[in-house]
């Protein structure tokens, strides 16, 4: 795809002769709704359903006082976004009124404690369990004996819950306070049975590396890579190009590709990795951005599409990609694996063998771009953000946007994977089995290298007799979680 910066420059001077709402009122710098007029307008230009949502038609409004007592009509700008403009089958629009927080998270910068969980219902009632996936290095859980695979049920004192009938009725939010003490269990006969263990963890502010593990399997004469990758964040791409020209110093012949806590993150991160698996087929087309009618047709086909490359250029780094040429690759996924994660596995398919071990995954085939209100032109216009370059955001106020803007397609125009990416080799996580994360006899680990090497399964994995019912994880409360983004 043509540099970013470009495009968004031919936007950006596109806005003054685009406007077809010059009639609309605008809001003085004083205006109460100012942030819902930012909302308005931007969503007008970018939505990607703006031709279905019936509040951004550009005649929706015949003068001025219509087009304000709408505004006023939704007092709190998240309700004007969600509930006044937003199409049903829009899942991931987001909306935020601290910017910062949302560019630090598209940076793998955010407030943690190092602990990495999911959290589940646990038999027949409400009561919750949360179950540790990983530790982050370096954090403050990684000086506290703590483990993947450890069950905490309460937080200072107090046991989770969230209603079945009723999933707005819970206290999952107590998890993500500042200073928390997890109260830990175990799991028997569908019961959450505590265990007198109880450990403080604070949280901090925290620069997550996505990539988590690297190392090389050898089994019956084969060289299998594995690597955990977790966030396509592209302040990283160097440290990714780097793990996997390390794996190929070591010879390997084969990788898998752990995405199963991957929620996502840049387009262009994810097309550099789709070059770093492959490499012959540079200059071919990896996928494509449709977006709304007007911007379709500005740009055509050529500038919204995305091709494997033989260099990294995402200006903080300009080095030549690591490729390893293979054939086939093995993606390990779970239901929280989605946007980019998606893309890289449907951006594949019509070039190489991908073989997906694990859950379907969430179904994210769509793009967005982050929006800050820029009042410099002749009406709130919405300001593409690159960098973190803010200094002519509106000063009234914090908001941003990230509304979805496109969706993308492969090389063979296929996108219809709203509903997930089914999995070859369906493998649920069991809760009280998780396994150690690399080795080679953890449960989805141990079935791709059974399926490259031939050889049956060392897992002993067996079947769960927990029934518990996943409700969220700690990704989740990211702004960027399933969020792809263009950058």
């Amino acid at each position: 795809m043509k540099k970013s910066k470009i495009i968004f420059l031919i936007l950006l001077l596109s806005f003054s002769c685009t406007d077809k709402d010059d009639n609309i009122y605008i809001p003085s710098a004083n205006k109460e709704y100012v942030v819902q007029d930012f909302i308005w307008k931007s969503m007008n230009i970018w939505y990607y359903w703006k031709n279905d949502a019936a509040n951004l038609g550009d005649n929706r409004f015949s003068n001025n006082k219509q087009y304000n007592d709408f505004l006023s009509s939704y007092p709190a700008p998240e309700d004007f976004f969600y509930d006044g403009i937003l199409v049903e089958e829009d899942r991931f629009s987001y909306i935020t009124d601290d910017y910062n927080t949302l560019f630090n998270s598209q940076q793998g910068i955010f407030k943690t404690n190092g602990i990495e969980y999911g959290l589940y219902r646990i038999g027949e009632g409400n009561d919750v369990a949360g179950v540790i996936r990983y530790i982050m290095p370096n954090s403050d859980a990684s000086t506290k004996n703590v483990k993947r695979g450890d069950i905490f049920y309460a937080v200072n004192g107090v046991s989770l819950y969230s209603n079945r009938e009723n999933p707005n009725d819970n206290n999952l939010s107590l998890v993500r306070e500042d200073v928390v003490t997890l109260s830990f269990a175990t799991i028997e006969d569908n019961t959450i049975i505590p265990n007198n263990i109880e450990i403080e963890f604070t949280r901090s502010e925290y620069t997550e590396n996505p990539v988590f593990i690297s190392k090389v399997i050898e089994q019956t004469n084969t060289k299998i890579g594995y690597l955990m990758y977790n966030g396509f964040t592209s302040p990283f791409d160097a440290e990714l190009n780097s793990s996997i020209g390390e794996l190929k110093s070591q010879g390997i012949t084969y990788l898998i590709l752990d995405l199963r806590y991957n929620p996502g993150g840049s387009v262009r991160t994810s097309t550099y990795l789709a070059s770093m698996i492959t490499g012959q087929f540079n200059g071919s087309l990896y996928s494509r951005l449709r977006y709304n009618n007007f911007w379709q047709d500005y740009f055509g086909n050529e500038n919204l599409s995305y091709n494997f490359t033989d260099k990294i250029n995402n200006g903080q780094t300009n080095e030549p990609i690591n490729s390893l040429n293979l054939n086939n690759v093995y993606m390990l996924t779970s239901s929280g694996t989605a946007s980019a994660s998606e893309l890289l596995i449907n951006g594949l398919k019509p070039y190489i063998n991908v073989v997906q071990v694990g859950d379907t995954t969430v179904g994210k085939n769509q793009a967005s771009i982050i929006l800050l209100d820029d009042p410099r032109g002749d009406y709130a216009s919405s300001l593409p953000y690159s960098g973190k370059k803010i200094e002519n955001a509106n000063p009234l106020h914090t908001y941003a946007l990230q509304p979805i803007v496109s969706k993308t397609e492969n090389s063979a125009g296929f996108s219809g994977y709203e509903k997930g990416l089914s999995p070859d080799f369906y493998i649920k996580e069991n809760i009280t089995q998780l396994g150690v994360l690399g080795d080679e006899n953890e449960p989805l680990l141990s079935k791709a290298i059974e399926q490259i090497t031939g050889i049956s399964s060392k897992s002993t994995l067996k079947k769960s007799e927990v029934k518990s019912q996943f409700i969220t994880d700690s990704k989740t409360d990211l702004p960027t979680t399933n969020h792809m983004y263009v950058d």
